[in-house]
């Protein structure tokens, strides 16, 4: 893979396993070409790096903003994470060009398709976790979200995403959210809620959390992930 090492530079990281590198960015689409096994692609690693992201997002929020609310805080994570937000920043370092990949995909231009991106980087982040650990991974998401987390607040763009994705809903499908209880369990002191939000009768998300009100957001956001990219003509596929 030519050219790791300006790729690392631009990561701000250089990895002791130069295999966990590899691994992240081979699609799981040079698999179907090559005799790769597909457990050696990044599809792995890209469900840990979602997780890691997601997790230190959320606490990257939290810790800078004590003043915002639940609300706040979900949206902003949202956003953060989202594909269109990654996929850009994944773009920025210039992950595409080092990306293994069939030739179909990369003909339909595959390398610089927003979601191929994100979760390539997705991947990288969980390539990173395992070869360096919680504070290698930790620093370079920092430096990764950071600025964009001050730009999300100092132009205001976060906000309720249940009220959002209401004002969306309602411009673009001329419908209302409606939300709907699928589990309740726990004991009292520990409550954990999951919550489903529909669509003209349609299931769009889940979301989870230890109030109904958490479960509502997390929903609304996951709603408008998927919903926000579609409607602007620019889907996840």
């Amino acid at each position: 893979m030519s050219g790791r090492g300006g790729l690392e530079a631009r990561l701000g990281y250089r990895f002791r396993d130069a295999g966990l590198l590899e691994q992240a960015l081979r699609h799981r689409s040079y698999a179907n070409e090559h005799d790769v096994d597909a457990l050696d692609c990044n599809e792995r690693l890209e469900f840990l790096g979602d997780a890691i992201v997601g997790a230190l997002a959320a606490r990257m929020a939290y810790e800078r903003y004590p003043q915002r609310d639940e609300g706040w805080l979900t949206d902003a994570r949202s956003r953060l994470v989202r594909n269109a937000t990654l996929g850009r920043l994944a773009g920025g370092l210039g992950i595409g060009a080092h990306l293994e990949m069939g030739a179909g995909i990369e003909r339909d231009g595959g390398r610089g398709r927003p979601v191929v991106l994100a979760r390539a980087l997705e991947a990288v982040i969980g390539a990173i976790w395992l070869d360096g650990g919680d504070e290698a991974a930790r620093g370079f998401v920092e430096r990764l979200l950071g600025d964009e987390l001050e730009e999300l607040e100092r132009e205001g763009a976060v906000g309720n995403p249940k009220s959002r994705l209401q004002e969306l809903a309602q411009s673009e499908r001329g419908t209302t959210p409606r939300y709907a209880m699928i589990s309740a369990t726990g004991p009292d002191h520990d409550r954990s809620f999951t919550v489903m939000v529909m669509l003209g009768g349609e299931e769009i998300a889940r979301g989870a959390g230890k109030s109904k009100r958490a479960a509502e957001m997390e929903a609304a956001a996951s709603a408008l992930e998927r919903l926000e990219p579609a409607f602007a003509g620019d889907g996840r596929g």
